[in-house]
């Protein structure tokens, strides 16, 4: 990314199999970090998380 960015929110999208999903930030450094996991997804209904502007993740530039 050529600017710091924030994420707003999360949603996961699966069909009928789907059990959980997450998401996971990879540094440039090569640290990881998850950010969000559904550990019991509803193919019924699909909610979108947004975080509170406290806890919403600011991931670094890509350094060149």
């Amino acid at each position: 990314m050529p600017a710091p960015a924030r994420i707003e929110n999360f949603q996961p999208h699966m069909h009928m199999r789907g059990r959980a999903m997450s998401m996971e930030a990879v540094y440039p450094d090569g640290k990881r970090e998850m950010l969000s996991s559904v550990n019991n997804f509803q193919w019924k209904w699909h909610i979108n998380y947004v975080y509170a502007d406290d806890a919403a993740p600011l991931l670094p530039k890509e350094r060149c």
